[in-house]
């Protein structure tokens, strides 16, 4: 075994003895001994596997002096042993240190310290220390940094608040280890001194309106606001940045002229002056005309009005009520355009708030009157000149006479309707005040009768008819044209100063047979008006009338949709009269009837009847043709649309006609009754029924061949007398049905 070893204290080993000559392998026995030790201080000896080994466990405590003698000595020959002596280290250790050993803060400031850790003992400690701190005071808290400590050091940073309580604090570190299980402490001093009062160096602004973000320079705010405050003339303020010199905040709602004090932890600053200012939010109205009541927003007006005072556009008014967030002023008489309302309060002025000052029509005289009336307009804001500005009536421009800024003299335009006079200055429009547009002076003219038949030779008398509107007062003068060779026209009177004058047509007997229309017209010239009317003579020769003679017929039927139904290649006689039927299955109707010939159609009527309609055309003094198509034409796309066509000889004008229906089923159709003017006369019925049929002429009445088909037909008579006379035409398949009966003279 070694002569010398060292061990530290709790530590055990083995030791090994060297026997010669133990043949036997009886071992050894072993002994401890010591100066400054004895029995189990020394440490102790215990059994191994081999008995020429023993196990060596040091005592806890280094003993002094710190060595201990461990004796082998053999069992087979006891003469002979040897020693080692064994000296004692102290164990594996650490100890724990603070520094600097106080630190002085003031409340919410932080404090830092060093926390050294030694190590100490022959064993070569190498864990690592777990630190943690008691004994702070209220709102104080301490991190090391590193934690756990594996170096000789951690850095230990308390954090103050505010509201920690002056005084010396002495606080305990304490520091573990795992491997070896250790703990040790220390201590040291925390001094907390209470902070200084906050201090408020300047305010920018140092004047402002509500709201009117302000910035509060000074020390001791802390860093974050906390429980702190800030308040203008004692109304409490919300911050919107915080930090220990400088501070933002909005002047808030309420708030007067008055003291800004920042408190902190229950200490007040100093306390900086600070002028609230009114401040303007709205207008209401925000535009209007002159004299207009306004009611001002806002905020810091004060109670009462006292000696501020308002201006509106740089004009001074009176307001009529007045409170801290509103007052009531009327508009001054301004030029169009924004006007800055502006309020003055303990010398402070607020913002300025633009109202849009627009022209007002306030009357018109005359209210009403035709164009080139000279109107007056009065209002407000017109301006002195009108520069670009504009009067409309009613959307029509008018050019004024003279221009005020409060009066307007303006023509009625001419096109101007009834409507609103409207001015617009400077591109903003007035309101809109009802003038109404009489007709200007004029006259129209009608002739009555429509239509007179004569022989030749013989007068047609006619009233010519002068209807005066817009005051006209004028005489007429009047004319005629588009008489007939030998036919002459005279007025009476002429020129025509009432309501009418006597027309005399005089024909000769060499005057032609014919329906003739004629053409009046009158002229006025102050004003200079022409205005013209139409009407018919109708010439019948002096000698006997011609027979009236059926001439031709011819029809068409159209099973499809279709916009016209036609019957082509009709052979006509110059002069002769055309009548035509026509009928279509959906009641769109029947617009007119046209052909190839050139020939001009007029429509007599129509008649209606359960889902169909019909309608007679006819035309007079007829172009010959070999090869004529003549068509009746549908409003849109119809079913079964179905044409009649009858030429007769011997007629030239209408003499009256009736319509006839029934839209119940039947199987006849009376016509009515027709009274008759002219001793000789055609008489023509034509029926439309709304199913397949063959048809039966009324009595004295003739269908002629062509002149039906299976849904429409037309009968026809003569007569020699004036007189009133009816008809029927009846059909095979009952039906709904209408009917028009016609006479022709």
């Amino acid at each position: 075994m070694p002569a010398t070893y060292s061990l530290p204290a709790g530590f055990a080993t083995i030791f090994t003895a060297n026997i010669q000559n133990d043949v036997q392998n009886l071992g050894a026995t072993w002994a401890l001994s010591g100066t400054g030790c004895s029995g189990n201080t020394c440490g102790t000896l215990y059994a191994t596997s081999q008995n020429f080994t023993t196990g060596y466990t040091a005592p806890p405590s280094v003993p002094n002096p710190p060595t201990v003698t461990l004796t082998a000595t053999s069992v087979a020959d006891p003469t002979k042993s040897g020693t080692a002596t064994i000296t004692l280290t102290p164990p594996a250790d650490f100890s724990l240190s603070t520094s600097p050993s106080s630190v002085t803060v003031t409340a919410g400031s932080p404090a830092t310290y060093t926390e050294n850790i030694a190590w100490t003992g022959g064993g070569g400690f190498t864990g690592s220390v777990s630190l943690s701190i008691s004994g702070l005071p209220a709102g104080v808290s301490g991190i090391f940094n590193p934690n756990p400590a594996t170096g000789a050091s951690s850095v230990l940073s308390l954090t103050t608040i505010s509201t920690t309580p002056p005084g010396s604090y002495v606080f305990t570190v304490t520091g573990t280890s795992t491997s070896p299980a250790l703990t040790h402490t220390s201590t040291a001093t925390l001094v907390v001194q209470s902070p200084p009062p906050p201090s408020i160096t300047s305010l920018s602004p140092s004047s402002g309106s509500v709201g009117t973000p302000v910035t509060i320079g000074g020390t001791g705010f802390g860093a974050s606001q906390g429980t702190s405050t800030v308040t203008f003339n004692g109304t409490a303020a919300t911050s919107t940045s915080w930090s220990a010199t400088s501070i933002v905040v909005p002047v808030p709602t309420g708030a007067t002229t008055g003291l800004v004090v920042v408190s902190v932890a229950g200490l007040a600053s100093n306390a900086a002056n600070f002028a609230v200012t009114p401040n303007i939010s709205g207008l209401n109205p925000s535009s209007g005309p002159a004299f207009t009541s306004v009611t001002v927003s806002g905020s810091s007006f004060g109670a009462s009005q006292g000696t501020s005072t308002v201006t509106f556009g740089g004009v001074g008014v009176a307001p009529t009520s007045w409170s801290n967030s509103s007052f009531v002023v009327t508009a001054p008489n301004l030029s169009v355009g924004p006007a800055g309302v502006q309020v003055f309060v303990g010398g402070f002025g607020s913002n300025a708030v633009a109202f849009q000052v627009t022209p007002a029509v306030t009357a018109l005289n005359p209210t009403s009157g035709p164009p080139a009336t000279s109107v007056t307009i009065t209002g407000t804001s017109f301006g002195v000149t009108p520069g670009t500005s504009t009067v409309t009536f009613n959307g029509t421009p008018a050019t004024p006479t003279t221009w005020g800024d409060n009066n307007i003299s303006v023509p009625v335009p001419s096109g101007a309707t009834t409507g609103s006079v409207v001015v617009t200055v400077k591109g903003v429009a007035s309101n809109g005040v009802a003038f109404t547009v009489t007709p200007p002076p004029d006259f129209s003219l009608s002739t009555t009768p429509s239509s007179v038949t004569v022989t030749a030779g013989s007068p047609a008398s006619y009233t010519e008819n002068i209807t005066a509107t817009g005051g006209f007062t004028g005489s007429v003068s009047l004319s005629i044209t588009g008489l007939p060779a030998g036919a002459s026209g005279t007025f009476n009177p002429n020129p025509a100063t009432g309501a009418s004058s006597a027309l005399t047509v005089t024909t000769s007997s060499t005057t032609p047979v014919g329906s003739y229309v004629f053409t009046v017209t009158g002229t006025s010239t102050s004003p200079a008006l022409t205005h013209t009317s139409t009407a018919t003579v109708v010439v019948q020769s002096a000698l006997p009338p011609p027979s009236i003679t059926f001439v031709r017929a011819a029809n068409n039927l159209i099973p499809v949709s279709a916009t016209s139904v036609s019957v082509a290649n009709m052979i006509n006689n110059a002069s002769d009269m055309l009548v035509v039927a026509c009928r279509e299955s959906a009641q769109i109707a029947i617009t007119s009837v046209t052909d190839t010939a050139g020939n001009s159609y007029t429509k007599i009527a129509n008649a209606l009847s359960t889902g169909r309609e019909s309608a007679l055309f006819f035309a007079t003094n007829v172009k010959a043709s070999s090869g004529n198509t003549i068509s009746c034409n549908f409003a849109s796309t119809t079913g079964r649309g179905a044409i009649v066509v009858e030429e007769f000889f011997g007629v030239v004008a209408l003499d009256g006609s009736v319509t006839a229906s029934n839209n119940s089923a039947t199987t006849n159709l009376p016509s009515g009754n027709l009274t008759t003017t002219n001793a000789n006369d055609l008489l023509v019925y034509e029926v439309n029924v709304g199913a397949d049929s063959t048809f039966t002429a009324g009595p004295g009445y003739t269908i002629p061949p062509g002149g039906s088909n299976a849904r429409l037909a037309m009968q026809f008579t003569t007569v020699t007398s004036q007189g009133t006379y009816a008809t029927v035409e009846s059909w095979s398949t009952a039906a709904p049905a209408d009917g028009i009966f016609a006479a022709f003279k």
